[in-house]
């Protein structure tokens, strides 16, 4: 195989896995619901209520953050008509998925199983492992020293309290960004709901 047609191969690869992302997460939780109904696990409601807690607020920062990116988040294809570099992305560039970590450990919290953590730094390291490089490449390609200049000032998913120095002022969209997330709402809010009615005791 040439190197073009890998690396073809491998941008149909990174591509796929960013167009289905919601769904691979998605899937995740319900696996592991269906293998905590087999094995026969329980949760408690104290940690059911803890996780909730943590879900929310990870949805509320995610909200936050595509609020800037005019609550165009939710795509398929990956795209950008400008740099965001406002708002949390002027002290991180990747607040949304942040977001993502801080949900999947109000999940794993009230999932209450050892392999629930397991599957879900698997499922987050690899998923985002693929992600991330693509849209870097994306955005480098498209923006150039812009994005590089951005990157080496702002760290992937640590946020440094000096923000972006050459920070634009954007209008936040929350509206429109809390109607993006309500796929996200939805999926939690019924995974949850079924976690409370079949294991927590």
């Amino acid at each position: 195989m040439s190197p073009e047609a890998a690396g073809n191969k491998t941008k149909d690869f990174s591509s796929f896995i960013f167009a289905n992302r919601r769904f691979i997460s998605s899937g995740a939780l319900v696996i592991c619901l269906i293998l905590k109904w087999v094995l026969g696990g329980r949760s408690t409601l104290p940690l059911w209520g803890i996780g909730a807690g943590v879900v929310v607020l990870g949805l509320l920062f995610r909200v936050y953050s595509a609020a800037y990116l005019c609550g165009r988040h939710i795509v398929t294809k990956i795209e950008a008509e400008q740099l965001c570099v406002s708002g949390p992305f002027a002290h991180v560039r990747n607040p949304l998925y942040i977001g993502n970590f801080i949900v999947g450990v109000g999940c794993v919290l009230a999932f209450n199983e050892w392999y629930g953590w397991v599957a879900f730094f698997l499922e987050f390291g690899l998923m985002y492992s693929v992600i991330i490089p693509y849209e870097e490449r994306f955005l480098s390609g498209k923006f150039g020293r812009d994005y590089d200049d951005y990157k080496a000032a702002a760290s992937r998913f640590f946020p440094r309290l000096k923000a972006y120095p050459k920070c634009t002022e954007t209008t936040p969209l929350f509206g429109k960004a809390a109607w993006g997330e309500k796929f996200h709402a939805l999926v939690l809010a019924a995974a949850f709901v079924l976690l409370y009615f079949l294991f927590v005791r």
